[in-house]
């Protein structure tokens, strides 16, 4: 006996919203610093650290 499928509890982000993010890491730095902190690439593009992060926590393949 299975459960049926359920939806993510949050909606995933947009393709749009993933190349822009990813064209910013590899093609620009922010202002004043060398590379982009979950922090200020969340900022810069309108989502949330959490959402920036992947999973919320600071391991080495979730960074941005």
């Amino acid at each position: 006996m299975k459960d049926a499928t359920r939806p993510p509890r949050r909606r995933p982000l947009s393709a749009e919203t993933v190349k822009n993010v990813v064209d910013m890491t590899l093609n620009t730095k922010p202002a004043g610093a060398m590379h982009w902190s979950v922090r200020t690439m969340a900022k810069a593009s309108g989502i949330s650290r959490r959402r920036c992060s992947g999973s919320g926590r600071r391991t080495a393949s979730s960074r941005v």
